[in-house]
């Protein structure tokens, strides 16, 4: 094991025997000349884990919620910064609280034969917090109460009464969904399948078509489906009665059938005679 793992055992050993209440595992962490600075306690290590313990037999207990630590090394000597949030739970004008205190806890520790112990321990606070314990209780501190303690400690984030539970600025209830949501994604599908011979068009005729044949939709041609449809437009649009038309499948669908045989629709090109046709030629 590396020193720096040796020493961040050490002191999360520590932490946890305080929580826990693992008295004995807490004090092999300390050498006997060490010195313990907090907010209710000075004194030396071993002296600290026995006012630990009789604390915990009054029923004041508390819980250490850990951030990872920092460790560095200089020799035999070690220095090793843990933040924290102590929590505690409290009773104020009989409304049960849960006070978070944010600290940082500072070790030093040193080697000796071999072993790494806690030689000083002092706790920077930083600020606190105050919550009723049950959402929606009220929970007031005067101002005056805490005058004569420093900033962090004056202001404490109290919980917000029954009537901000929602969050600042937002508003109470939901607003009702657009109903004009659905006509739109109506319409835009509507306009898609009017302008697809145009589009059919463009890509068969080239980009003149798209200019010379563009099915405009304006006013109810919209809504009720009627475009003019010019140019190329209108012979790639499909044909209605006597003609073939393509159904959603694609497949073609015969229209009545007409009178007469049937002939090439074919002309022949300018300034040719059109061939006679041989008796009993079979139609082009």
């Amino acid at each position: 094991m590396s020193d720096i793992d040796a020493v961040t055992q050490t002191v999360l050993l520590e932490r946890q025997g305080r929580d826990r209440g693992w008295w004995d595992q807490m004090r092999a962490c300390y050498w006997p000349d060490s010195t313990v600075t907090l907010s209710w306690y000075r004194g030396d290590g071993p002296g600290f884990v026995s006012a630990s313990e009789a604390m915990a037999g009054r029923g004041d207990a508390s819980r250490h919620r850990l951030s990872p630590p920092t460790v560095q090394i200089a020799g035999d000597r070690a220095f090793a910064e843990v933040p924290a949030g102590i929590e505690v739970r409290t009773e104020v004008d009989g409304v049960t609280a849960d006070l978070v205190s944010y600290t940082r806890i500072v070790y030093r520790l040193e080697r000796r034969e071999g072993h790494w112990r806690i030689l000083t321990l002092d706790c920077v606070y930083e600020r606190d917090t105050l919550t009723p314990a049950v959402p929606g209780r009220q929970l007031t501190v005067p101002p005056q109460d805490l005058a004569a303690y420093r900033a962090p400690v004056r202001g404490p984030r109290l919980a917000p009464g029954p009537a901000r539970l929602r969050g600042v600025g937002r508003p109470a209830r939901r607003r009702p969904a657009r109903a004009h949501g659905g006509l739109l994604r109506r319409d835009a599908a509507l306009a898609a399948r009017l302008t697809a011979p145009v589009r059919r068009a463009a890509h068969h005729d080239g980009p003149s078509a798209a200019l010379t044949g563009s099915a405009a939709l304006t006013g109810s041609a919209a809504l009720t489906g009627s475009a003019p449809l010019t140019g190329s437009a209108r012979r790639a649009a499909p044909r209605r009665a006597g003609g073939r038309s393509r159904s959603g499948s694609g497949r073609a669908r015969p229209g009545p059938p007409r009178a007469g045989p049937r002939t090439s629709r074919r002309s022949p090109p300018r300034g040719r005679p059109s061939p006679a046709r041989r008796p009993g030629a079979r139609p082009g």
